[in-house]
C-alpha cells in the first residue's frame, strides 16, 4: 500500500509495475479529496491516511511504503504508521524501495540531506572495513593495470599505425578531467576523433554516430580499446578501475550548478568503468548525466569489493560484445 498518490507515489507505483521484482502494488491512500476514487496505472486511491489500518486489513496488504516527504507529512501520520508497525506491517520509505528496485537514488524524491545521511554512516560505522576495502581495491587496481598495460603495449603498434593512416594528428589524446576531491588531472586515451574536434568553440557532448569520430576511431570505441591508456592513470593513483566516470571541468561546473549533489561523485576516485556506465552508458546531454548521477550515488552508498568485481565482469562482457559505444 502506497501512502501518497502524488509524484513520488506515482513514480514508485510505475516502477513496481514495471520491475515485477517481489512487490505487488495494491493501491494508494491519500488525504487529497480531489484524488478520491482516482486511479493511476489501474491502481485506485482506497482511502485517506486515517483509513490506512482498515484499508490494509480489507485489501490484504502486508507492506506500507511512504511516498510523502517528511516535511509534507501531516501531524497524525507518524502515529498512524507507528500503529501499523505495532500490528506487524512493514513500513518503508519510498527511496529505500526505489533503490532496491532500480539500483539508483531517486534524486527528485528525496531531500539533499537524505542522500548525504546515507553516505555518512558508511564512513562512520564502517570506517575500519572501508580502510580494508580501499587497500584491497588499490591492490586490484595496480594488478589489473599492469596486466592491461602489457596487453595494450603489444597491440599498440598496430593501433597506432591504423590511427595515423586514417587521419592526421597524434596517436594519443590527453584531456583535463575532474577527479577525487575535485583535483584536476590529465586523462589519456587513443585519439578516435579528427584533430582539433572542438577548435571552433566550447566543449560539446559526444553524440551517437558522432561525425567527428574517425573510421578507425569507431572500431576502437566499439571495443573500448581507446580507453586502455587510462590504466596508466590508474597506476598513478589518479583513477580506479571502478568508480564514477570523470567529467571535464567545463561540464562539472555546469552540472554542479544545476545539481549541487553532483559534487558527491568526487568523494571517491573516478573509474574507467562503473555502475552508471553499465546501467546507463555514455552521457550525451545534461539530462543523461543527471540520470547517471543517480546510479553513481547508489554505487557510493553500497560499494564493496564483490560489487566492484561484478562491475568489472559486466564491463568485460560489454567490451567483448562491442555494445554501447558512441
Amino acid at each position: 500500500m502506497i501512502v501518497g498518490a502524488g509524484f513520488s507515489g506515482q513514480t514508485l507505483a510505475r516502477e513496481i509495475i514495471r520491475s515485477r521484482n517481489g512487490y505487488e502494488a495494491v493501491g494508494f491512500v491519500d488525504d487529497d479529496p480531489a484524488k478520491a476514487g482516482w486511479r493511476f496505472e489501474g491502481l485506485p486511491v482506497l482511502g485517506e491516511c486515517p483509513d490506512l489500518g482498515r484499508v490494509l486489513d480489507v485489501h490484504g496488504a502486508d507492506t506500507v511504503i511512504v511516498a510523502v516527504t517528511r516535511d509534507r507529512r501531516g501531524p497524525s501520520l507518524p502515529g498512524i504508521l507507528a500503529s501499523c508497525e505495532a500490528r506487524g506491517f512493514r513500513v518503508l520509505d519510498m527511496p529505500v524501495v526505489y533503490e532496491s528496485l532500480t539500483g539508483k537514488v531517486p534524486l527528485e524524491h528525496v531531500e539533499p540531506s537524505w542522500v548525504r545521511s546515507g553516505l555518512e554512516p558508511l564512513a562512520a560505522s564502517r570506517a575500519q572495513g572501508m580502510q580494508a576495502y580501499s587497500f584491497w581495491k588499490r591492490v586490484g587496481d595496480v594488478a589489473l593495470s599492469v596486466v592491461a598495460l602489457i596487453g595494450f603495449g603489444i597491440a599498440l603498434p598496430a593501433a597506432a599505425l591504423a590511427i595515423m593512416l586514417d587521419s592526421r594528428g597524434p596517436v594519443f589524446f590527453g584531456q583535463e578531467r575532474v577527479g577525487h576531491r575535485r583535483r584536476v588531472f590529465r586523462l589519456y586515451k587513443l585519439r578516435t576523433m579528427v584533430a582539433d574536434a572542438e577548435a571552433d568553440g566550447d566543449p560539446v557532448w559526444a553524440e551517437t554516430d558522432d561525425t567527428r569520430v574517425t573510421r578507425v576511431g569507431r572500431w576502437l570505441r566499439r571495443f573500448r580499446f581507446d580507453e586502455f591508456p587510462q590504466f596508466w592513470n590508474v597506476l598513478r593513483g589518479q583513477m580506479s578501475v571502478v568508480g564514477p566516470r570523470p567529467e571535464r571541468p567545463y561540464f562539472v561546473r555546469q552540472l554542479s550548478r544545476e545539481r549541487p549533489l553532483y559534487d558527491l561523485r568526487h568523494e571517491v576516485k573516478p573509474g574507467i568503468t562503473g555502475w552508471a556506465q553499465i546501467c546507463q552508458g555514455y552521457a550525451s546531454s545534461q539530462q543523461e548525466s543527471f540520470e547517471k548521477l543517480r546510479f553513481d550515488l547508489y554505487y557510493l552508498k553500497h560499494r564493496s569489493l564483490i560489487w566492484d568485481l561484478t562491475i568489472v565482469l559486466k564491463t568485460a562482457r560489454v567490451v567483448l560484445l562491442g555494445t554501447g559505444a558512441k
